[in-house]
């Protein structure tokens, strides 16, 4: 976050506060080398300065590494778009899936995210 001044009411400017966009730099500050959450996500750990650098060099490892994983849905929420991660999530284990279990899973991944009355089509 970075404060911003805008004019108040009465003429004078105040400061406000301006939402990061960046979900990367929500986890490290500039004058802080300790990471931050981009919002309060209980029961997640805390990221360290070298996950988020390893997040900011590759997408992939965000995406495998829980901490990572959790607070960038937390960031998507955010950004109204979590519902991008859960598809992909849902895909990753409909690899892992068992013969069996792949029909049921595609229709769950169908139901959910692809027809037209799904809730997150």
């Amino acid at each position: 976050m970075s404060v911003v001044t805008q004019p108040g009411g009465d003429g004078h400017t105040s400061p406000k506060m301006k939402r990061c966009n960046n979900f990367l730099c929500c986890c490290l500050g500039p004058d802080d080398p300790t990471p931050t959450p981009p919002s309060p996500v209980p029961e997640v750990p805390r990221p360290t300065s070298l996950d988020v650098e390893r997040w900011k060099s590759s997408f992939d490892r965000l995406l495998h590494c829980t901490v990572g994983r959790k607070h960038f849905q937390e960031f998507l929420k955010s950004e109204y778009s979590e519902e991008n991660l859960l598809f992909w999530l849902a895909c990753e284990d409909l690899k892992e899936a068992s013969e069996n279990d792949i029909h049921y899973k595609t229709k769950i991944i169908f139901d959910k995210f692809i027809s037209t009355s799904s809730p997150s089509e």
